[in-house]
């Protein structure tokens, strides 16, 4: 019996100090863990200051407002003038402003009398008689002038159709168109080149 406790002691001082061995073991080998610092910023770091930018002299310029109910008045409209042509005498009764060499002005009578004055000396340098029937003008016999050559004084006799235009009520203007043969160019001429304005009732 005691032979039994004495074995039993034994293993069992075996058991204990094998593991306190191994306990030793472990805490030699292992290294010791140091603890981490932990670095903590500096209370004092320096915070950049704010910079608030400079102002601009770029004006802001608001957009325009353009009022959608804003109502746009019509385009007038412009009648152009008419031109039709004489069917009657009445119509070319007064005083008419043409041009050829110079201004002159030449004034129709119901009468069937024409006379022609330089505009500038309100000088008469022609008169002549015409005719008017079924929407032409006839020229018959020229009973003055100070320039027309021979060929018009002997052959004076022409027919021309004539146009006129209105403005509104007011005459306006005068075409001629030679219908037929005209003997006398000058004539044809200062009648066709230009076209006469209205200038009043009467000679000045």
């Amino acid at each position: 019996m005691n032979r039994k406790m004495a074995t039993l002691l034994f293993m069992a001082c075996l058991i204990i100090s094998f593991i306190s061995g191994c306990q030793t073991a472990s805490l030699t080998t292992e290294p010791l863990l140091q603890p981490t610092e932990t670095r903590l910023p500096p209370t004092n770091t320096l915070i950049p200051p704010t910079i608030t930018p400079a102002p601009t002299n770029t004006l802001e310029l608001s957009p325009t407002v353009v009022p959608t109910d804003t109502s746009i008045p019509p385009t007038p409209t412009i009648t152009a003038p008419l031109e039709h042509r004489v069917t009657s005498i009445d119509e070319l009764i007064g005083v008419w402003r043409g041009k050829w060499d110079a201004y002159y002005l030449q004034e129709f009578t119901a009468d069937g009398h024409s006379t022609i004055v330089f505009e500038q000396y309100l000088e008469t340098v022609e008169k002549e008689l015409f005719t008017f029937e079924d929407g032409l003008l006839t020229w018959g016999e020229i009973t003055f002038t100070t320039g027309e050559p021979q060929e018009c004084l002997d052959d004076p006799v022409a027919t021309y159709e004539v146009y006129i235009t209105y403005q509104g009520d007011q005459p306006e203007s005068l075409r001629w168109v030679s219908v037929g043969e005209e003997h006398c160019e000058p004539r044809l001429k200062y009648l066709t080149l230009f076209p006469y304005t209205w200038y009043g009732t009467a000679l000045p």
